[in-house]
Formats: C-alpha cells, sequence, structure tokens
C-alpha cells in the first residue's frame, strides 16, 4: 500500500470512534503508509502517542472542538495537496472538512467520512437540525460515507438524497483481535474477589445502564457482583439508584479505565445494554476476550451475529433471563473468534479506499 493518510478527530478521549481511528492508524503505519493524526483539543491523555511516534499525532490545543475548526482549516491550507486521503469519524468534522473541499481550500483526493450514529433516527428537534445542517453544508464534498450496519446505510441513503446517498457504503467496524488479546493479558488496576458481571462504556442515557442495574437486582446472584467501567453525566443518577436498590457494594461504578480489556477477560459475563448505538465497539472487544456475552439489539447486525445470545433494549425481564441463561453456559474464551476473524482492518482499509 502507498499513500499518505490524515485522520482527524476532536479530542483525545477514548470513545468507541476514537478507539477504531486509533487502531486503524496503527495498521496503517505498519502497512507501510505514512499516516498523521490530527487532534483539534488539547492533551489529555497518551492514548494516541502510546502506538504511535510522537511526531505522527498534532495536537491543536484548542480549548473546544469548535475553536479547533479555525485552527483546522489553517492546517488544511498549509497542507493542500499533501494527503492523497483524510478520514474523520465525526458529522461535523466530515462536514467542515468537505466544505473546504467544495470551495476549493482544500486539495483531497479522497475524503473519507465514517458515521458513527445513526442521527436522523437518534436526534429530534434542534439537534436533528443542526445534524441536517452539518450534512447539507459539507456532505457533498465527501467522496465516501462510511456506516457501520446495513440499517444505517439504509436511513443514510434515505435522508441524503439521491446524490450523496450514492456515496455510501456498508461496511462494518473493523476489529484488531490481536491487539484486544494482548490488551487484555495486563493487570487490572483493581481485583475483585467475588466473580464478576461487566459492562464498559460511557455512563450516559443511551447506555441503559439503569436497566443493567435494574436486571442485576433482579437476578439475585448472592455470589456475583456487577462493574460498571465507564464515567459520564449519569453517574450520580446511577448511584442513587444502587442505593435505592439496596445494591452498594454489589454493584461498583469505578470510573474510567485506560485499558478495560484486563476486566472484561476476566470477567464471568459480559454484557452490553444499550438502547441504541451505531454499533458498539466494546461488543467486539468483549467477544474477542470471552466467550461469555450477552447484548440487547441495540444496533443493526446484532441479532445475527453467530452464537451470541440478545434480547430487545430497555427490557429488565428480558436482559436477566438472557443473563441467568448465559451464566449457566460456560462458553470457551474463543468461542467468538472465527467471526471477529473477518472484521480485519485488511479488508474495511481495501473498501475505503477502493474506488468502487
Amino acid at each position: 500500500m502507498k499513500g499518505k493518510v490524515l485522520i482527524v478527530v476532536s479530542t483525545d478521549l477514548r470513545n468507541g470512534a476514537e478507539q477504531v481511528m486509533k487502531s486503524l492508524s496503527v495498521f496503517l503505519a505498519n502497512e507501510g503508509l505514512t499516516c498523521q493524526v490530527l487532534i483539534l483539543t488539547k492533551k489529555t491523555s497518551d492514548f494516541w502517542e502510546v502506538d504511535l511516534p510522537r511526531h505522527r499525532v498534532t495536537f491543536l490545543n484548542a480549548s473546544n472542538k469548535y475553536i479547533g475548526l479555525f485552527s483546522l482549516a489553517m492546517k488544511l491550507l498549509s497542507w493542500r495537496g499533501q494527503y492523497q486521503y483524510v478520514i474523520t469519524t465525526q458529522t461535523m468534522l466530515g462536514s467542515f472538512i468537505g466544505f473546504m473541499k467544495r470551495l476549493g481550500f482544500a486539495k483531497i483526493p479522497r475524503l473519507v467520512a465514517r458515521e458513527s450514529t445513526v442521527a436522523f433516527n437518534r436526534f429530534k428537534g434542534a439537534k436533528l437540525a443542526v445534524y441536517k445542517f452539518w450534512y447539507a453544508l459539507g456532505y457533498p464534498g465527501v467522496d465516501v460515507i462510511v456506516a457501520q450496519t446495513g440499517e444505517m446505510a439504509s436511513v443514510l441513503k434515505s435522508n441524503l438524497g439521491e446524490k450523496m446517498g450514492s456515496k455510501v457504503r456498508m461496511i462494518p467496524n473493523p476489529i484488531d483481535l490481536k491487539e484486544i488479546q494482548t490488551r487484555g493479558e495486563a493487570k487490572m488496576t483493581s481485583d475483585h474477589e467475588s466473580p464478576y458481571i461487566v459492562s464498559a462504556g460511557r455512563l450516559i442515557p443511551e447506555k441503559g445502564y439503569d436497566v443493567l442495574i435494574r436486571a442485576f437486582h433482579a437476578l439475585n446472584r448472592q455470589d456475583l457482583v456487577l462493574v460498571v467501567l465507564g464515567q459520564g453525566p449519569e453517574n450520580d443518577r446511577l448511584h442513587q439508584l444502587i442505593k435505592s436498590l439496596e445494591l452498594e457494594g454489589r454493584v461498583h461504578l469505578p470510573g474510567h479505565q485506560s485499558n478495560p480489556m484486563p476486566y472484561l477477560k476476566h470477567a464471568r459475563l459480559c454484557v452490553v445494554s444499550s438502547n441504541m448505538e451505531g454499533f458498539p465497539n466494546v461488543l467486539l472487544q468483549m467477544m474477542a476476550l470471552n466467550g461469555n456475552v450477552v447484548s440487547t439489539e441495540c444496533a443493526d447486525g446484532i441479532a445475527n451475529i453467530p452464537g451470541l445470545p440478545t434480547c430487545k433494549p430497555g427490557e429488565v425481564a428480558l436482559l436477566t433471563g438472557l443473563m441467568r441463561n448465559q451464566l449457566d453456559d460456560h462458553k470457551d474464551p474463543s468461542f467468538f473468534v472465527d467471526y471477529l476473524e473477518s472484521r480485519g482492518f485488511s479488508g474495511f482499509w481495501e473498501k475505503v479506499s477502493h474506488e468502487n
């Protein structure tokens, strides 16, 4: 493979979309491409620089992502024509870069915008209007719009119109199986004496952690504890729920973990409880490390994963039953490996970089 690639993200947070972009950048670098990462805001962690040379990661140090757009414009002007591929994973960034390309300020042979959520289904009112504005402003300048699932592709095509819809490609989330398994070998930052059930992600309403906690309460397994990794605005509300259900000491919210993989690997059961997702990358991480995984059908395609027990989102009783059944099962840790090996970064990049 040849070419120079620029990956643009808003922050250096370890969210699902950013993890995909980081793994892609590492893959491309290992394949011999020159890959530069551009981050709009200030550095808060070593997330990107752990696996990439420091000179390949540039921080624009803006106080927020909107101010960072002005610095991004200056960079794209100075780097005019330097990169054959520019890739982003947020609608605002894809639109802004696409708009610059439309105006002739950014010479980009192939601009790829990866969608991380189904905005037309997820949002309403003013927030949806903002997304529609970004799509109309800059997506005519985008060359490839990557949808993670068939449903996402269908929704985008029906809402973006025929011309922009023709740019949509359904390309499932890729996964670096070896990297995840290597990270799973690390030591957990805190040990749990009791066998535990685990979930991981931002503490936001979309993740359905209130449903998970209620399902754990209904499960009534005194030999198990529940661990939810992550931080976010739902923290206080979830603590109140834990207290009201008298689950203090049995449900743990240890906050953000720089490496959640060992927790996933050693769990008795891994659970995705989300109400709606573009596609939960953490599900693939769980499947890479643990054969005992259950998930809600929070994204298109999850119900069709071979051997994965699933239920409808938002239903406490259904999730409780699913968890109870799976706890009685003991699948081998490699149970999902054959399926995951079909979702490598090589195939993802071939589809993204190909003209057709």
